[in-house]
């Protein structure tokens, strides 16, 4: 049996059919009863079960003394079950495809759930993709603020802050590590480092982020044009003609 898809069987079956022959032999007719009981028989074509039975050779044996038995030796079938005919029982085998419907409404059901599956992995993945292009927006905003932050703060960048704060938590942590603190208190402060650090992360990572993409307008920006040639530059101001003292006649 060779397997077809997923819920249909190739099978081989014998079935036994009847062929045509240019010769007429004697053939049982009983039910489910394929036997070829005498081929080229050399009788003349008859259709009387008795005369069959009467002449021949299926049904002379001797075993019974010179009489004639009722049945076949063959198939054993009485005289009557029997016929001249001019074909042949053979044996065919035959292919034949099987459905399996319990197994076609599975099959269904899993291709369906596949289905299912990938129309949310789709929108998983569409959903990621634009929580990434958010995260890279906020990163770039982020890193502009921290600039300007830098710009008019007196006491340096923002990330500089942040690393003080985490220098003095760490310095916190190693003192209470030292005098014995509880292991919840510690786990809590190693926490508070963690999540700081993480920060200093981002904003480290989207300051070089704008940092590049400020270098790259100012790169790709175009230059003013010169002045054109023959054009007379504009007379230098002489402020000091309004200067302290008159210059003019009295």
């Amino acid at each position: 049996m060779n397997v077809n898809a997923e819920y249909e069987s190739i099978m081989s079956r014998t079935h036994h059919v009847q062929t045509d022959t240019y010769h007429h032999n004697t053939l049982c007719t009983a039910r489910n009863c394929y036997s070829n009981c005498h081929e080229y028989c050399e009788l003349e074509f008859l259709l009387d079960p008795n005369e069959i039975w009467r002449r021949c050779a299926a049904f002379e044996s001797q075993a019974y003394g010179g009489r004639r038995p009722t049945n076949c030796v063959v198939c054993h079938h009485s005289y009557r079950e029997h016929r001249h005919f001019h074909t042949r029982w053979e044996v065919e085998t035959r292919t034949e495809t099987v459905m399996d419907d319990n197994a076609q409404v599975k099959y269904s059901q899993a291709q369906s759930e596949v289905y299912s599956i990938q129309y949310q992995k789709s929108t998983i993945e569409q959903a990621i993709n634009r929580f990434q292009a958010d995260i890279l927006q906020h990163e770039e905003n982020l890193g502009k603020l921290c600039i300007e932050f830098q710009n008019v703060a007196l006491s340096g960048s923002f990330a500089g802050h942040i690393a003080s704060a985490i220098r003095l938590l760490e310095v916190r942590l190693s003192t209470m590590k030292s005098n014995g603190t509880d292991a919840q208190s510690i786990g809590s402060m190693e926490g508070h480092i963690a999540s700081l650090q993480q920060r200093l992360d981002i904003v480290e990572r989207a300051r070089q982020a704008s940092q590049v993409s400020s270098v790259s307008y100012a790169t790709s920006a175009p230059a003013a044009p010169e002045s054109a040639v023959g054009e007379n530059p504009k007379p230098e101001a002489r402020w000091w003609r309004f200067g302290g003292g008159n210059t003019g006649k009295g």
